[in-house]
């Protein structure tokens, strides 16, 4: 189904309070829609994305129906582009992996781990942009009420978040272009002792570009502390994570940056940065297939390059934590 169809569905369903429908595969013509349409396991992910999407616009205000219609526009549009060097079977993975994340968000439910207790609803701040104004679109998370000094800590975390999205207007000085800012929020793991979040933003304010940035909350839910680096690994642990996440990273730099020679000092500072992004527990995302240590763009290399990430599978990432540490 074009986009366009499926906004003009979305704004049925909120006017009329008919019940979800699933993408009209008769009618399926971009690369993305025909990937989900041929692949069953995509149709169901989007199908069941639907039905949450549904659910939850009926149990909200009429304020608030408006917000999650803008923002799941947004997402759709994400959602098309989101997945640009995939075709075939792979293109319908990434596009299933996508709409099974946006469902779990819209239910109020981590992506993996049996949840912490409390119950988490979605945030939405959403603004259309304009001249003067920003494009604004925000989704986060929150536990209504928080059951446990964890939770209660990540309501706080994602409270000061939210006091930095910009307001309404934008300082454009009367130039002709729109400012946005982009905040999402995705609950990568949630247990009753540990609770891992993900949060990546985009703000243009007139620059050259925007820029993007990804940053994650760890949160000991017991204790209702942010958790570091020494808290979860063990103190021999730096040196091997160092080391495999450069073996990771070095195809990566090739590819973005075949001129760059990886020797001398080039791969010393590239050693150096690796290691100071690892020892942040904020670059880390765990969930139940391990954890991913992410690198804003400019960290590692050239804005041009993007941002970089090392993935541990978990059998990897269980020798070198402490001793009772509740790895996913």
């Amino acid at each position: 189904m074009p986009i366009l169809i499926a906004f003009a569905v979305l704004l049925l369903w909120l006017t009329s309070g008919a019940p979800a429908s699933a993408l009209d595969c008769g009618r399926a013509k971009t690369a993305q829609d025909k990937a989900i349409c041929a692949d069953p396991a995509a149709l169901a992910a989007d199908v069941a994305m639907t039905k949450a999407y549904s659910a939850l616009s009926q149990r909200l205000s009429e304020r608030d129906r408006k917000a999650l219609l803008l923002s799941q526009r947004a997402w759709l549009k994400a959602r098309t582009y989101g997945c640009p060097d995939a075709t075939g079977g792979a293109l319908a993975q990434c596009l299933a992996r996508k709409s099974a994340e946006r469902q779990s968000f819209l239910e109020g439910r981590p992506e993996t781990g049996p949840g912490s207790g409390g119950r988490l609803v979605p945030v939405f701040i959403e603004q259309a942009g304009r001249k003067g104004y920003y494009e604004i679109d925000v989704t986060a998370l929150k536990y209504a009420p928080p059951t446990s000094p964890g939770e209660k800590l990540f309501n706080a975390e994602v409270g000061k978040l939210l006091k930095k999205v910009p307001g309404g207007k934008n300082d454009a000085f009367g130039r002709d272009m729109i400012y946005s800012f982009i905040l999402h929020m995705r609950m990568a793991y949630a247990s009753p002792r540990f609770l891992s979040a993900t949060i990546e933003t985009y703000q243009f304010a007139g620059g050259a570009h925007g820029n993007s940035a990804s940053n994650n909350i760890n949160i000991d839910v017991a204790k209702g502390k942010i958790l570091h680096f020494a808290d979860v690994f063990a103190a021999a642990a730096k040196q091997k994570l160092d080391a495999e996440c450069l073996r990771r990273i070095l195809p990566q730099k090739a590819e973005r940056a075949p001129d760059e020679k990886m020797e001398g000092k080039n791969l010393v500072d590239l050693k150096s940065a690796i290691a100071e992004g690892l020892g942040k527990l904020a670059s880390w995302s765990f969930s139940t297939k391990g954890a991913q240590v992410s690198y804003d763009a400019y960290a590692l290399g050239a804005y041009v390059e993007g941002p970089y990430s090392c993935e541990f599978p978990s059998t990897f990432l269980r020798p070198l934590v402490r001793p009772g540490f509740p790895l996913p």
